[in-house]
Parts: C-alpha cells; sequence; structure tokens
C-alpha cells in the first residue's frame, strides 16, 4: 500500500524545485528577496528527495537498477545538448564530445547521482557503520584538490549522507515524526532560522549545491568541513519540518508526487525554451509571481500521463538495449 504522506512530500518537493529553477533563470541570487527564497528552497528540497530516493534502495539486482538509472539519463542528455546547441546558433556544426555523456547537464546530475548513490549504498550497507562513512566522505570531498564541479562528484558525495539516511532510518522517520513532541512549533521555528540564514547571513549559494570544493569556495579545510556540517545539520532539521507540515496533505499534492519523474526530467526543456523565447523584464516581485504560475501550469501539464508514457518509451529503448548487450557479452545480471 503506497504511503500518500511520502507522495504529497515529493509532491510539494518537486513543486519547490521547478519553482526554484523558474526563479533562478527569471531573477537569480543577487537580488536579496529572491536569495531569501531560493537559499529556503535549497537547504530543503533536493536532500529532502534524496532521502525518500534512499527509502526505496534495495540490495538486489543493483546492475539492473544502475542500467535503468542509465537509460533515464543518457537519452536526456543528449537532448539537452541538442537543445543547447540550437538556442546557440550551431545546430549543424556540432561536433562529438565525450564531456556530453560524463557531465550531467544541469539537472541531469540527480539521475546521474542516483547510479552513483545506488552502486555505493550497495557497499556501504556491508559496512559496521554506513550512516557514519557517507558522513565522513561527504566533509572529506571537499578537501580534495579537483574540481568537484566536474561529473558531479561533489554533489554525488556531499549529498551521500542523506540517501543512505533514507535507506537507513527513512521508514522510522516517517512512522514517528508525527509522535514528536511540540512538532508544529518545532518545524515553524526551524523553517525560520533556515529562512533567516537564507536571508540574512553573507554565504556563496554554491555550498547549498554541494558541487565545489572547499578550496573552490575560498575557505581552509577546517572552515569547510565546519560550514557543510552546519549547512546539513540545518537541512536535516528542515526535512524533518518538512514532513511534520506534509502529513495532513493531500490533492493535488499527493497526485503531482505520484508523477515526480516526467515532471523532473521535462520541466528543464520547458524553462530553457520560455526563456529563451520570452523576455521576462519586469520587478523582483512581478517575477517571482510569474515564477509561481509558470510553476504551477508546469506541473498540472508534466504530470500528465501522455509525458510520463514518452519518458517510459525512450527509456526502456535504452534499457532494453543496454540488457541485450549484457546478454551479448554474457553478463549475469544483478551483483
Amino acid at each position: 500500500m503506497r504511503n500518500l504522506h511520502i507522495d504529497a512530500t515529493k509532491g510539494v518537493l518537486i513543486f519547490l524545485v521547478v519553482l526554484g529553477h523558474y526563479l533562478e533563470r527569471l531573477i537569480g541570487w543577487n537580488e536579496p528577496l529572491n536569495q531569501a527564497i531560493l537559499g529556503s528552497i535549497y537547504f530543503v528540497h533536493m536532500p529532502a528527495f534524496i532521502l525518500i530516493s534512499g527509502m526505496f534502495f534495495k540490495e538486489e539486482k543493483i546492475l539492473e537498477k544502475l542500467i535503468y538509472f542509465l537509460s533515464l539519463y543518457l537519452p536526456f542528455q543528449i537532448l539537452f545538448q541538442l537543445l543547447d546547441v540550437f538556442y546557440n546558433g550551431s545546430l549543424w556544426n556540432w561536433s562529438f564530445h565525450l564531456i556530453w555523456f560524463i557531465k550531467p547537464y544541469w539537472i541531469l546530475w540527480y539521475l546521474f547521482s542516483m547510479g552513483a548513490w545506488t552502486f555505493l549504498a550497495f557497499f556501504l550497507k556491508k559496512t559496521a557503520y554506513p550512516f557514519l562513512f557517507s558522513l565522513i566522505l561527504a566533509l572529506l570531498i571537499g578537501c580534495s584538490p579537483i574540481n568537484n564541479y566536474n561529473y558531479s562528484i561533489g554533489r554525488i558525495f556531499v549529498f551521500l549522507p542523506f540517501f543512505m539516511a533514507g535507506a537507513i532510518y527513512g521508514k522510522t522517520i516517517f512512522q514517528y515524526i508525527s509522535q514528536l513532541p511540540y512538532a508544529k512549533l518545532f518545524a515553524v521555528i526551524t523553517l525560520l532560522i533556515i529562512t533567516a540564514v537564507a536571508a540574512l547571513s553573507q554565504y556563496s549559494y554554491y555550498w547549498l549545491f554541494g558541487s565545489l570544493s572547499y578550496r573552490q569556495l575560498h575557505v581552509d579545510l577546517g572552515q569547510g568541513m565546519l560550514i557543510r556540517s552546519v549547512i546539513m545539520l540545518l537541512s536535516i532539521l528542515g526535512i524533518l519540518s518538512l514532513f511534520i507540515f506534509t502529513q495532513n496533505f493531500k490533492q493535488p499534492w499527493i497526485g503531482l508526487g505520484q508523477k515526480t519523474l516526467p515532471v523532473y526530467i521535462l520541466h528543464g526543456y520547458v524553462i530553457i525554451i520560455l526563456t529563451h523565447q520570452l523576455s521576462f523584464k519586469y520587478s523582483v516581485e512581478i517575477n517571482i509571481f510569474i515564477s509561481f504560475v509558470l510553476t504551477i501550469i508546469t506541473c498540472m501539464v508534466l504530470q500528465l500521463q501522455i509525458f510520463e508514457r514518452f519518458i517510459r518509451f525512450i527509456s526502456l529503448f535504452f534499457y532494453k538495449s543496454f540488457m541485450k548487450l549484457l546478454e551479448v557479452l554474457s553478463i549475469k545480471k544483478g551483483l
């Protein structure tokens, strides 16, 4: 039986994902009001999404799962690159680049990372302290001298603890979240603190992306690990607060939460096309309002069954092709 609380939470989260991307494209991070809104969203939305994703992790058929995520990632990675080339005016002059496939395009870092998290969780769960090890990796990745943005290396490891938390503690969290004493008061205070931090603190928003090393963020290792630890703590508290608020949410959030995949993958194309075709030279307040309206419309349209079938059709073609290739190579299914 489906957990409608999880569905409702996913519905709120995908709405925040789409809203955040509209606000970024239409306004950006430099306007104080928009920075407060975006910061509040980014502290919570992807960490919560990743935690919920971890709840569905199972230690079986790992190879098939990796192929599934690759089958989702690869075709839309190509389509995003082609759309980008089209708007750059060089559609007929493009040449093959390996980086098209191994460096996730914008929102596709999540699909790319899902494969990595699934692979890492398989091995981490065989250790005595899987969550602790994932937390250590999240703090240490920022110490690496390499560019953490490339191939989503930074994001993979920075958000790994949220995936592991979902895989280990997720179901327990959803089971007992309503039993917390003064739960709603805790949630309100926590979200107010996060909003205040997002609005008033002088931080680089790249900290919330988890995509850069401490050197790239211009801090020393000790300061970097401390800042990252505080951000992760605020994100965890924010996730709990969101779960508290969504436990009584019903339609349309439940319906939207059951259709998050087509909304997540396809909203990027909608935003790119709209922002290239239309001009949004209005005040910050008006553009925030426009972002909310466009988010509602985008979520309503992309959750239609035709788009889910479209995603399934494309990914299934790649999935079957990869599976046939494995059969030819006589590789056993699963790990």
